[in-house]
């Protein structure tokens, strides 16, 4: 049987009663783009047995938003997590560069060497609400466009209008973005290598600068903002690589890290073979996007470019390398390689950590780059392989996955680095599966093409079910010649700045 919902319908709260039961998967491509349906069969656990996956066909119109005095301006809890004991290395990432002053209203500068989680009343805490604010508008603001699109063709930079900044105003720019990464620094380096969660959760997958994607996903299930979302009764794990390829790389992060930085113990970012420099070089080298360009773009200077992204990949050394919810379910970025180790080994890694340091690890390089050997022309591979990736990188069937979750006490690992077409995927018996949220994945303006594949997030029930949510990939609704439309959300976003102590 399968139940549709309509547009009105489908936003129940994200911690009420479950869906209904579909025959089939494939039913789903049968619904108009007004309609939304539940799959899955109701037996056994975990896994694809109690998936129930809701699938949204976008159909927007077109809308002018500003942000003013209901945005989300209010905090949750502003009780901060402070459980792992490393300092910062005296001489590495938060140096006084590293921390420019911010303005405290009497005309002297803030003490840049007291490294204080975010307060409410200083500019930081401005800026990060601010940024929150314009991301909850342009949320609002896609869902109603009235046409979907990739995002390398919606709109140009929103560098700028995140901080409520004219597009010129590169000094204050560099000035307050590096605010708002010591921020997230402080608030990364005060949390363990091994994070924990707790359900109702959301795991989001790749995003690679799709920041369309991330903010279409936020307005069908939901943002973490206090006002206009629900960070007080769900926490969110965003699982890496939110850079290269996409056009809005830097925006991407400055959203994420604004979330980190205001909501520290309900969002948890988690590492992605992609928070490396070298690899973003590699891309760009590769003829794709890489994440320094993206930085070099919205940059006037070279020099500048390279600080920020320097800076950039100062915070991402102190990224966790996985997520625990509600210690059963694992969240990391690649998969786990051999599966000879245990979460306690993981817990042991120090940061800051360096992409020289994880070329040199190989748990964390299996972390970031190994994958499950269902794919292809092996579905019941036992063991480890090669793995086309590269020599050192390894395939695990579904008996390493099955001898992993009972050493350590899971019921299933949740990994993205893979696009599916569906958005997702599970794998080894229901034991693991792949989200990955960046729709059209390697869209190639020049050409119009990319891998067509859908998105998703999974959603994690506090009876830790599993609920996979997935939307259309962009060009499901639109007839083949329709017009792509480009949007320009740096003129029709208009937020009100929040006030700022010495400003």
């Amino acid at each position: 049987m399968c139940e549709r919902l309509s547009l009105a319908s489908k936003r129940r709260r994200l911690d009420g009663p479950s869906l209904g039961v579909a025959e089939s998967q494939e039913d789903a491509k049968d619904l108009s783009p007004t309609e939304v349906k539940a799959d899955g069969d109701d037996c056994g656990l975990p896994g694809p047995p109690r998936e129930q996956v809701r699938r949204v066909y976008l159909c927007p119109r077109m809308v002018e938003v500003h942000v003013g005095d209901n945005g989300c301006k209010h905090a949750t809890s502003t009780d901060i997590a402070r459980s792992h004991p490393k300092a910062f290395s005296a001489d590495f990432h938060l140096e006084k560069e590293f921390c420019p002053p911010e303005n405290t209203g009497n005309g002297e500068s803030g003490d840049m060497h007291i490294m204080r989680h975010l307060e409410e009343g200083t500019e930081t805490f401005a800026i990060v609400e601010h940024i929150i604010d314009t991301a909850a508008a342009l949320t609002a603001a896609v869902g109603k466009e009235v046409r979907d699109v990739p995002d390398s063709l919606w709109t140009g930079s929103l560098l700028h209008t995140l901080f409520g900044l004219e597009a010129n105003d590169s000094e204050n720019l560099s000035r307050q973005l590096t605010l708002l990464l010591r921020a997230a620094a402080i608030e990364l380096r005060a949390q363990p290598t091994v994070v924990h969660a707790h359900a109702p959760a959301k795991v989001f997958g790749d995003i690679h600068g799709q920041l369309r994607d991330l903010l279409l996903l936020f307005r069908e299930f939901g943002m973490p903002c206090h006002r206009t979302g629900d960070i007080e009764i769900a926490q969110y794990v965003f699982n890496g690589d939110w850079v290269d390829r996409g056009l809005h790389q830097l925006e991407t992060v400055v959203v994420l890290l604004a979330l980190k930085a205001r909501y520290p113990r309900s969002v948890w970012l988690v590492r992605g073979n992609h928070e490396s420099s070298e690899m973003n070089k590699s891309m760009t080298k590769t003829g794709h996007r890489g994440f320094d360009v993206d930085v070099l773009d919205k940059f006037k200077t070279q020099a500048a470019a390279q600080d920020i992204f320097r800076k950039c990949h100062q915070v991402f050394s102190y990224l966790p390398f996985a997520c625990l919810i509600d210690d059963a379910i694992l969240v990391l970025h690649g998969g786990i390689g051999d599966g000879e180790w245990d979460l306690a080994e993981l817990a042991k890694v120090q940061r800051p950590i360096s992409d020289h340091d994880i070329a040199r690890s190989n748990l964390l390089t299996q972390i970031l780059w190994s994958d499950p050997d269902e794919q292809g022309d092996r579905p019941k591979a036992q063991g480890v392989h090669e793995n086309p990736r590269g020599a050192s990188i390894l395939a695990f069937g579904p008996d390493i996955t099955k001898k992993f979750c009972h050493r350590n006490a899971l019921r299933m690992v949740i990994r993205s680095h893979e696009y599916v077409p569906e958005g997702f995927r599970w794998a080894h018996g229901g034991r693991l599966l792949t989200v990955f949220s960046a729709r059209d994945y390697d869209f190639d303006p020049s050409t119009n093409t990319c891998e067509q594949n859908d998105g998703a997030i999974l959603y994690v029930t506090r009876e830790q079910e599993y609920d996979p949510l997935a939307f259309d990939d962009s060009r499901s609704g639109q007839s083949e010649g329709s017009d792509l439309l480009k949007y320009d959300y740096s003129l029709k976003v208009t937020a009100k700045v929040l006030h700022r102590r010495g400003t």
